[in-house]
């Protein structure tokens, strides 16, 4: 399959067998594809910095790693939660078990709201991701005026980050605001 890229120039056979340290590549240079050339490498003899390699190591991990019982419970709530069976993770309020600490940092921006719920989240002084998870559906609509069909977009729209808000309990006095309208129910 890889063949074919190189034809004329380089058949199967070629790439199969080329020795350790050499290649074959093809390039585009101003949107124009270049005729495909072979090349050598050198094996790079400098010693090892085995001092160097371990600060690197242990500063990426603690940097980037995390305990593997988050990562795979984060894994799974993912793998949940999509699962058109899984009732629990349909209903609004329903609070994550694991979060990943990165997407709770996040600027709402990232969740490419519309305009309307973008200005919302501002006038509301949410800015971040973390931010949004902290408050209740119940907080949104009756703190921040938010209408039920706002808080219904922005749960969709957290879904995928993993996402969700923490359920509120039943609305004492709903005043969810619809364009010009006003609403009250009990």
């Amino acid at each position: 399959m890889l063949a074919k890229g190189f034809a004329p120039y380089f058949n199967s056979l070629d790439i199969m067998s080329l020795p350790n340290f050499y290649g074959y590549a093809r390039m585009n240079l101003s949107n124009q594809a270049m005729t495909p050339f072979s090349f050598r490498t050198e094996l790079d003899t400098t010693a090892e910095n085995e001092q160097l390699g371990r600060r690197i190591r242990t500063r990426s991990r603690e940097k980037y790693g995390q305990d593997c019982n988050i990562v795979d419970a984060i894994i799974s709530r993912r793998l949940n939660s999509w699962k058109d069976d899984n009732k629990e993770n349909k209903a609004v309020g329903t609070v994550p078990n694991v979060v990943n600490p990165i997407v709770l940092e996040l600027d709402c921006k990232e969740l490419e709201a519309d305009g309307k719920i973008e200005r919302m989240l501002k006038k509301a002084g949410l800015l971040t991701i973390g931010d949004i998870v902290k408050c209740s559906d119940t907080s949104l609509i009756e703190d921040h005026k938010f209408s039920l069909s706002a808080v219904e977009e922005l749960i969709e729209y957290l879904k995928p980050f993993g996402c969700c808000l923490q359920a509120g309990g039943p609305f004492k006095k709903q005043e969810a605001v619809t364009g010009d309208k006003e609403l009250e129910s009990d």
